[in-house]
């Protein structure tokens, strides 16, 4: 079933064709929908050009839908880097933060050296016990 189609007034002389799921999306604040409407659009020989200057500003946050013969082809979206992810995580309950320091912790562990110990014969050795 094709969308709903009623019109909406660019200028007093003119009018252009909303979808009413995207009219509604509009009026009512849909992220994504909004998202999509200050998304920078460029051409394939645009991004082409201009490649690192597209990255930078994704990397600042911005999102760019790369588009070629009218059809979106790509689209650049900032990913939320480690930090974020974590502190999501902890928001949610899902991890609790590290404290203390890790170097001082490995330090503090006592280890004892398997100077005299065959890596090789001991899988063997384990490998004949599981056997039987």
């Amino acid at each position: 079933m094709p969308p709903r189609i009623t019109t909406e007034r660019n200028s007093p002389d003119t009018f252009r064709a909303v979808s009413v799921p995207k009219r509604a999306a509009l009026l009512y604040g849909d992220p994504m929908t909004r998202m999509m409407e200050n998304m920078e659009r460029i051409g394939v020989t645009e991004f082409k050009d201009h490649a690192a200057d597209y990255l930078d500003k994704t990397l600042a946050g911005e999102t760019i839908e790369v588009i070629e013969n009218g059809r979106t082809v790509a689209r650049l979206v900032p990913v939320p880097g480690p930090s974020a992810i974590l502190a999501e995580w902890v928001a949610q309950g899902r991890a609790i933060p590290a404290t203390g320091n890790l170097r001082q912790l490995l330090a503090e562990m006592e280890t004892e050296p398997y100077d005299d110990v065959n890596v090789t014969e001991e899988l063997i050795r384990m490998r004949e016990e599981e056997r039987f």
